[in-house]
């Protein structure tokens, strides 16, 4: 295992590397509109449209165009006008965003074991050195360098609130830091809008449940052997069983319920202030324009989406359909993605941060505009478990459609330019790269989700059979 002295000098010696990538940066505002590496409405050209309209006294949200939320946007205000030197500098935030977000990872991944043991068949040795190289490959990747050239601050801070919640779930399940997780998650959907709201059944699930209700499910199995081992069942059961278990089931749906109202109330409470507050920074709106500003065209699924080539199909369909359908399927893309996550939950039940990890996952590959660091993110929380186990009797496959997703996000780019810049291909060769990329990526999930969901059966099954024994 390396040492923890020895790693932190190569982590700062690594810091130090990346920042220097400085001199590469230039700037070239075709970069800050690029639908690969940016989500619409929150790029950088956006911010300095709004600041362009504050300097002349208007507000910039008459437009639906620009969505970066009010109290964000108001951080940017003392940078108009912008200079070259403090675009190196928001360059600079960045890369400090996507350093904190790759030793997130780093600590999640080397602190897993505590809460998933199924996480890992091999040392902790080699889950060290597994986690360090996926987080200099995360901090190096020519994706995550890029993204932070094109001064992406939707992705990077999406990434950052995302990885922020998983290693929150992480540190939940013993009870620390509980109180974060609702705050975090009502700043992604401040942030985000309706992107993630999926995720809040999974997150009300990790926050509810604890070490001492797993303890509590374990007696069940325990009481249940005692019964079989006694000679006349019915009384026992009767007498000393059953009470026993009401008894426990009714401590447990109390803490149960006691902690979903908390988190509903402290993210609602949260959401709350962020809201008014951008509100009252607001001079020129009112709660009605407010409302139907930030929340009603959301309701009615008129996102105001601009159906510009990307990585997502949703752009495609939304181009080729008749508009009297758009409704329709607007509204199934922003509900199938709770048809899935249900199933993942019950899964999962016994591991919060697997369930955490499946729907991050879920969520990033079925949204509407996702970007190339999205994807990128899916990869390291897949490879990790892939490349800590043992089983490697499907390795080729697994190889082969990582070697195909890689291989495809590193053409969508070039294809995408020849398409609509050089205008020497057509619309075709795009749809088969994000084709390649969907489908290994979705097929790659798929055996990730089969490993973890089938290790954890011989976990349990290890476990019925210890108590079994004692």
């Amino acid at each position: 295992m390396l040492a923890i002295n020895k790693k932190w000098i190569i982590v700062i010696l690594l810091v130090i590397i990346r920042i220097l990538t400085l001199q590469y940066y230039a700037s070239d505002s075709n970069r800050y509109t690029d639908p690969l590496n940016v989500i619409p409405g929150y790029t950088f050209r956006d911010i300095k449209d709004s600041c362009t309209l504050i300097k002349s006294g208007i507000s910039p949200y008459v437009s639906y165009n620009i969505r970066f939320p009010v109290l964000f946007l108001a951080l940017f205000n003392d940078w108009c006008p912008y200079t070259k030197s403090k675009e190196l500098g928001l360059f600079l935030v960045l890369i400090l965003l996507d350093l904190a977000t790759a030793l997130l990872i780093l600590d999640y991944h080397e602190n897993l074991d505590i809460t998933e043991e199924f996480a890992t068949s091999k040392s902790d040795s080699v889950r060290s050195y597994v986690s360090f190289i996926l987080f200099v490959g995360y901090l190096f990747n020519p994706i995550g360098v890029y993204t932070n050239i094109s001064l992406s601050f939707g992705p990077i801070i999406n990434q950052l609130l995302l990885v922020l919640l998983l290693w929150f779930s992480n540190k939940t399940y013993y009870g620390n830091k509980r109180f974060f997780l609702p705050i975090i998650y009502s700043i992604l959907i401040y942030f985000s809008s309706i992107n993630f709201i999926s995720l809040l059944a999974p997150l009300i699930y990790c926050y509810s449940i604890s070490d001492n209700i797993s303890r509590n499910d374990s007696n069940f199995s325990t009481e249940y052997l005692d019964i079989k081992s006694k000679k006349n069942k019915v009384s026992y059961l009767i007498i000393n069983t059953i009470p026993k278990i009401f008894k426990s089931m009714n401590n447990i749906y109390s803490i149960i319920w006691s902690r979903v109202f908390t988190f509903i109330m402290l993210f609602s409470i949260s959401l709350c202030i962020f809201h008014t507050l951008s509100l009252l920074i607001i001079d020129s709106m009112n709660i009605k324009d407010y409302i139907n500003r930030f929340f009603w065209h959301i309701i009615t699924f008129n996102n105001h989406d601009t159906l510009t080539p990307s990585l997502s199909i949703y752009w495609y369909i939304m181009t080729v359909i008749f508009p009297r359908f758009k409704l329709l399927f607007q509204m199934l893309f922003g509900v199938y993605t709770l048809l899935i996550i249900f199933p993942l939950i019950f899964a999962f039940r016994n591991t919060p941060t697997k369930i955490m990890e499946t729907t991050i996952v879920m969520v990033l590959f079925f949204q509407n505009h996702p970007t190339l660091i999205n994807y990128t993110l899916c990869l390291y929380l897949i490879l990790f478990d892939f490349s800590s186990h043992k089983e490697t009797h499907y390795s080729r496959f697994i190889t082969g459609l990582l070697s195909l997703n890689i291989v495809g996000l590193s053409l969508i780019s070039n294809i995408r330019h020849i398409w609509l810049v050089e205008n020497r291909a057509n619309a075709n060769y795009m749809y088969s790269i994000c084709i390649i990329i969907q489908g290994s990526l979705l097929l790659l999930t798929r055996e990730w989700i089969h490993l973890a969901y089938r290790k954890q059966l011989e976990i349990s099954k290890d476990k019925f059979l210890k108590v079994k024994h004692e």
